[in-house]
């Protein structure tokens, strides 16, 4: 209290609020969340006193809702509980509108998150992204090396690459020539290895022509050892130390080789081969509400009238019995 009444600042209690994140409780409670789900609920009720279409409501998920947790998502990991919510949010809102009876959900959720390209609606899903945007600090920590919260971890826990000097990478325990170290993809010549914590700048011997790699080991090598050697220098051959660069992590995912959540998102995201004419479905010139009722269409999910009874939905009415009087149940189904 007495330092309060010094520097001029509020006495309060925790938990508490502090630049919208919670202070003082668990992050990993679903309580923490109702926030996000509040300001969900509020967005669409605003939305749902007025008619949108599909291809409108479509549009909001993906610019607004899917938008409303990316900060607390870019900190916390999102509570299965709570991810399983706020879809169903989006579902229902995707399929229903502001509609007070309920309506069928036409395509799998599962389906609607999948890239266009791949049959689906391109809706960012909730884990994949959560997932992605705490990857994100991976990446940070290891090209932000002067950032203070990154010395501050590293302080706390203590300390990935493509080689440029070598001073900052271990030839055999990081990960530099391949996507294991050596000491794991080649153990047995690790454990030959006369230097195990040796730099990558320390086994590299530097000339007129460009220089070599001079690995040493505690013992002459065996005749049945030469697969394994074969296999490393075939590892480490096309490596070189470049002494006016330092040493740099690289994205091998994207072209310049930089993190992006949406790179990230597509390797997580289910592989499905889609015979779906993407190009010629959503583009500029067919309207959304087309493209939808295609989407359908190419799963065999159109609300037809066979459609319609396996959902339970009883259809009576004179024009459906007056063409299928005159066309035939099979044509018209």
């Amino acid at each position: 209290m007495e330092l309060a009444a010094i520097f001029g600042c509020k006495v309060g209690v925790l938990p508490t609020t502090y630049l919208g994140l919670p202070q003082g409780v668990a992050h990993n409670l679903v309580v923490v969340w109702d926030g996000v789900e509040e300001r969900f609920r509020k967005r669409l009720a605003m939305w749902k006193r007025q008619y949108i279409s599909e291809g409108g409501r479509l549009t909001l998920i993906k610019s607004t809702l899917a938008s409303l947790p990316i900060y607390f998502m870019s900190l916390f990991w999102m509570p299965r509980r709570v991810r399983l919510r706020l879809e169903k949010i989006q579902r229902d809102f995707l399929w229903e509108g502001g509609a007070l009876e309920k309506k069928p959900h036409v395509v799998n959720w599962d389906i609607v998150c999948l890239d266009k390209r791949k049959g689906g609606l391109r809706v960012r899903r909730l884990n994949s992204l959560s997932k992605t945007l705490l990857c994100k600090w991976i990446w940070r920590f290891a090209k932000e090396r002067d950032a203070l919260w990154r010395e501050v971890i590293c302080g706390k826990f203590g300390e990935l690459e493509e080689v440029g000097n070598g001073r900052r990478v271990k030839f055999w325990k990081d990960g530099w020539c391949g996507d294991e170290p050596l000491c794991v993809s080649l153990p047995s010549l690790f454990a030959l290895a006369s230097s195990k914590e040796a730099w990558v700048a320390d086994l590299w011997v530097h000339s007129s022509e460009g220089g070599g790699w001079n690995p040493s080991f505690s013992r002459p090598l065996n005749d049945w050892e030469i697969e394994i050697v074969e296999c490393f220098l075939s590892r480490i051959q096309d490596k070189v130390v470049v002494e006016e660069r330092e040493d740099e992590v690289f994205w091998a995912v994207t072209k310049n080789g930089s993190f992006s959540v949406k790179s990230l998102i597509s390797i997580l995201e289910e592989v499905r081969v889609s015979a779906f004419p993407t190009s010629i479905v959503w583009n500029a010139w067919v309207p959304p509400k087309v493209g939808f009722f295609c989407l359908g269409g190419n799963l065999g999910k159109v609300l037809t009238l066979d459609q319609l009874q396996r959902r339970g939905k009883a259809i009576v009415g004179a024009l459906v019995l007056f063409v299928q009087d005159v066309l035939g149940d099979s044509s018209f189904r």
